[in-house]
């Protein structure tokens, strides 16, 4: 399968940020954009949406895709029609960069957008924590309810397996790679410390080891 070669464009639509692409890369590449933050770019009566894919439950304006082809539902309110005019985002085209400072001041645009969706939760997700759960698992759901965020607007940096990863945190126990998945998407920082067990121990390293898993970070 050959990947899209254009960075497509970014905004904030519907409180989330939403790569925002045309309609033959979306025909092409549909695959890629379930359950994901994706928007195609349509033009109707002299306006351009940037229109979100849905799953079929909803009833807003969107891509709504039913295999072989997909539906789009327009706007249809005033209202409506402003959330999705793209004349009326803040849209980061990285398809129109003229020169690397260029590009670094749409990077810091975009990460100004990401940080203000992120830090604005309309519904907090605390996990629960199970009598039954591994110390590790316990460690992460504690980790997650202490930031007081809405994790669905995370869902962009886990792509299309956001809502799998999210039914990991329904489990007893997460593996190591997994673990460091969620804390790397999540803004976290995780460190492995391997230290003897007691004094007494056969062979002791008399010191701790430290790595640090998520990426950076002085390792001993």
């Amino acid at each position: 399968m050959n990947m899209p070669s254009i960075m497509p464009k970014n905004a904030s639509i519907d409180g989330r940020r939403m790569e925002i692409v045309t309609p033959q890369m979306y025909s092409e590449h549909k695959e890629l954009y379930a359950n994901t933050g994706t928007a195609v770019e349509i033009e109707k009566d002299g306006r351009t949406y940037a229109l979100p894919y849905r799953n079929q439950s909803d009833d807003r304006p969107g891509i709504y895709d039913a295999g072989a082809v997909y539906f789009i539902r327009d706007p249809q309110t005033p209202a409506e029609e402003a959330a999705y005019d793209m004349s009326q985002m803040n849209v980061i085209d990285f398809q129109d960069t003229n020169g690397m400072k260029d590009f670094i001041q749409k990077t810091a645009q975009l990460r100004d957008i990401e940080n203000q969706i992120l830090t604005d939760a309309d519904n907090v997700y605390v996990p629960i924590i199970d009598d039954e759960d591994g110390p590790e698992m316990v460690a992460l759901k504690t980790a997650i309810g202490s930031k007081k965020c809405d994790i669905n607007k995370y869902a962009f940096r886990f792509g299309p397996n956001f809502l799998n990863n999210k039914r990991l945190l329904k489990e007893h126990n997460i593996t190591l790679n997994k673990l460091v998945l969620m804390a790397e998407n999540l803004d976290m920082s995780a460190e492995l410390i391997l230290r003897d067990k007691n004094p007494d121990v056969p062979n002791p390293m008399g010191r701790e080891v430290h790595a640090i898993l998520t990426g950076g970070g002085d390792n001993e």
